[in-house]
């Protein structure tokens, strides 16, 4: 036969079908861990602010990034809003928390941050936020990774 024997008291059969699932699962787990790469990534998304003043922006990245990413934050006024030359509206944004998930021993993967918003100008205008995030994150995540 093929070399193997089923633990004393256990039917030969049902021995072989148990070590054939473990091998089938370990091979599934190769599979799922060969898959994952981590890439130089690029995100970019955008958000509505209603009014001038503070605001807080939570941000849930598509991907996870293995590294903390560096975030940039612009802004442009929405389209149709006037402005007056000399009092120029302004914007500026920074990570406020970053939203982070670990995973035992040393591993902390980054899946989001919240920002931090603040605009000047007319209690009228209305503002388009534009973040980018460039960083190293796995390109195929494997799923519920994060149970």
């Amino acid at each position: 036969m093929n070399g193997f024997r089923a633990p004393k008291g256990v039917p030969y059969h049902a021995a072989l079908n148990q070590a054939q699932k473990q091998i089938r699962n370990a091979k599934s787990s190769e599979i799922e861990v060969a898959s994952v790469e981590a890439a130089q990534t690029h995100l970019s998304g955008e958000f509505m602010i209603n009014s001038v003043g503070e605001s807080k922006v939570d941000v849930l990245f598509p991907v996870v990034f293995t590294q903390k990413p560096l975030i940039t934050v612009g802004f442009e006024l929405k389209e149709g809003e006037d402005y007056v030359d000399g009092f120029m509206p302004t914007g500026t944004g920074m990570v406020l928390r970053w939203n982070t998930k670990r995973k035992p021993p040393i591993s902390q993967f980054f899946v989001g941050c919240t920002i931090g918003v603040v605009v000047t100008g007319e209690q009228h205008h209305k503002f388009i936020g534009i973040w980018h995030a460039t960083g190293l994150a796995l390109t195929d995540p494997v799923p519920n990774w994060q149970e």
